[in-house]
């Protein structure tokens, strides 16, 4: 189990409900970076594969630069990430059970700018985004799980009403 550090933490203080446009000062609060530099603007597609290469890393914080780094290509490089979406978002996935609360925490902040920027084209993944994030609510530090609930509101806020509402209700009663 690692330490949780309180610069670690985010202080947010609203919650889930749309009692703030889709998610207006915790998503700020949540996707800023961490001092990395910009390294995703130049040649995204590069930056892509790099950035996987360093998901299947066994360092964490290979793995936090990767997930930094697919973040920040959702932000302003999101079409190159929908052609490979479906592996994108299972890596990143993956990541949010990591036993090390910074990359989980990574992890969830990248899918919560996932929901935000690439909207309905997220719908094929909200099954499996939903079943992991309402997963780790039960058993994470709060600072995770806040992350984790205010994620779930962006995917709420921003795919197919349908499908989130399929998705939380299948992922709830398992």
């Amino acid at each position: 189990m690692s330490m949780v550090h309180e610069e670690d933490r985010v202080p947010c203080n609203s919650s889930v409900t749309s009692q703030t446009a889709p998610g207006a000062e915790c998503r700020e609060e949540l996707l800023r970076g961490h001092g990395h530099k910009d390294t995703a603007s130049a040649e995204p597609q590069q930056s892509l594969l790099q950035a996987l290469s360093l998901l299947g890393s066994h360092d964490w914080e290979k793995k936090e630069k990767g997930l930094f780094s697919i973040k920040h290509l959702a932000e302003s490089h999101s079409e190159v990430l929908l052609s490979r979406l479906g592996d994108i978002c299972l890596a990143v996935t993956s990541e949010v059970t990591n036993l090390r609360t910074k990359v989980s925490y990574s992890a969830i902040v990248t899918l919560g700018e996932f929901f935000v920027t690439l909207k309905k084209d997220m719908d094929s993944e909200v099954d499996e985004v939903a079943r992991v994030l309402l997963q780790v609510l039960c058993n994470c530090p709060e600072f995770v799980e806040k992350a984790a609930s205010q994620t779930l509101g962006m995917m709420v806020e921003n795919v197919t009403p349908a499908r989130a509402v399929t998705a939380l209700l299948d992922s709830g009663v398992r």
